[in-house]
């Protein structure tokens, strides 16, 4: 996935974020000195923010779920390279992306 960023943030014209040690902040908020130190920081992130208690059984949701009705409108398929330069491109002039 990371090359994909890297294409779209070239697509956009965005330069690469080589000074991320520097923003990156550990649990005590002291600043990370490497790049394994912000490895270790997103890791103990994305632990934290992924791995917590399933929520409580709603019948109410799964009763919602089976009474509505599919979008059928809607695409599940993966966007064309393309639709995403299209899509960049609207962002880049301020266009705001709305239906088509």
């Amino acid at each position: 996935m990371g090359s994909v960023f890297k294409a779209i943030n070239r697509l956009a014209g965005r330069k690469a974020n080589t000074s991320a040690v520097a923003t990156i902040h550990k649990a005590d908020n002291s600043p990370c000195n490497s790049e394994d130190e912000v490895l270790e920081r997103r890791r103990e992130h994305f632990e934290a923010a992924l791995n917590h208690p399933s929520g409580t059984h709603s019948t109410t949701l799964d009763d919602e779920a089976e009474t509505t009705p599919s979008d059928t409108g809607t695409t599940v398929d993966e966007p064309s390279l393309e639709e995403v330069i299209a899509a960049i491109k609207k962002l880049r002039n301020g266009h705001a992306p709305g239906p088509d």
